[in-house]
């Protein structure tokens, strides 16, 4: 796909991003006579295109995620066809990603403030309990697992809303092929170590990686860290992570948590996202730690020079 190309209502307005398996535009779309919205396609790549365990892994990502209907999860919208190349036409998020957020915050001296930390993380567990708890209309459970929960896949919008992403790599009931979860593991700086272990993903898997997702953001640095990939992967399975406190000062409780989101072994992990959230919740109560969407939507307009 190039910018400037129309088809079926849609028109390439501009390139994104590219990852991995495909590229993510913005485009817009004509709905009806008297209305367009902003959208996003994302497409498979052309050498990925004849690949059927790809494209498999592609229309289930949109299959699934179009059924997960949630404030906290990005919404697709439909799934086509333009000549060659499949797409996924899915909601804009006007916002920017944690990595961007974070980076961007440290980059101008300022460290990101730990309630909204805290809320960021709340917001996503909402969404991934929805995920994880998901089921059927006849109440078989998909046991979705997102297995790439990464700072680049959470979005925070300019009102203040989070919002997860890319569950292209997830694990369901219905997703269980081994050769396709292996080949495409996800982030490994944010994976779990059972993952890496070869064993069976479950939300304690995501809530690891929130673990992750939290200690960076509150420290800016990553709790495992190595260049080698083999001796990350080491770390990540046999390694403790250095106390949060030791670089940011933190609510005792607070880091109780962090610490418990990244216990090696899922039993004495938080054992749903829900579980986390109430934590957070009264973490936040406790400490009188008062923030909103209007916060976060200030702080964000602030250091992205926005208005």
């Amino acid at each position: 796909m190039e910018v400037g190309t129309t088809f079926n209502n849609i028109t390439i307005l501009e390139k994104i991003a590219e990852g991995g398996m495909g590229e993510i535009f913005r485009a817009s779309q004509k709905v009806s006579e008297l209305f367009e919205r902003i959208v996003v396609v994302k497409n498979i790549k052309e050498n990925y295109v004849k690949d059927k365990m790809f494209i498999e892994m592609f229309f289930q990502e949109a299959k699934i995620t179009a059924k997960l209907i949630h404030e906290n999860i990005v919404q697709i919208y439909d799934l086509n066809k333009y000549q060659e190349e499949y797409y996924i036409l899915m909601e804009y998020i006007d916002g920017k990603d944690l990595l961007q957020i974070g980076k961007t915050s440290f980059m101008k001296g300022k460290r990101l403030p730990i309630a909204m930390v805290v809320k960021f993380i709340e917001q996503a567990c909402n969404g991934l309990k929805y995920a994880h708890d998901f089921s059927d209309p006849t109440g078989k459970p998909y046991n979705i697992v997102h297995r790439d929960i990464s700072l680049q896949n959470i979005m925070v919008t300019f009102s203040g809303m989070v919002k997860i992403l890319d569950f292209g790599v997830m694990q369901t009931t219905e997703v269980s092929n081994l050769e396709m979860m292996t080949k495409i593991p996800g982030k490994v700086n944010y994976m779990a170590p059972e993952l890496i272990l070869g064993h069976d993903a479950d939300p304690r898997s995501d809530i690891f990686s929130l673990g992750i997702i939290t200690y960076q953001l509150l420290t800016g640095k990553k709790p495992f860290r190595d260049k080698d990939l083999e001796k990350l992967m080491e770390k990540i399975v046999n390694e403790d992570p250095v106390y949060p406190s030791r670089y940011v000062e933190l609510p005792d409780h607070l880091e109780d948590i962090i610490l418990k989101m990244l216990e090696k072994d899922p039993d004495k992990r938080y054992q749903t996202a829900s579980e986390l959230q109430k934590e957070l919740e009264e973490l936040l109560l406790d400490s009188k730690m008062r923030i909103n969407r209007y916060d976060i939507s200030e702080y964000l307009e602030d250091i992205f020079d926005i208005g």
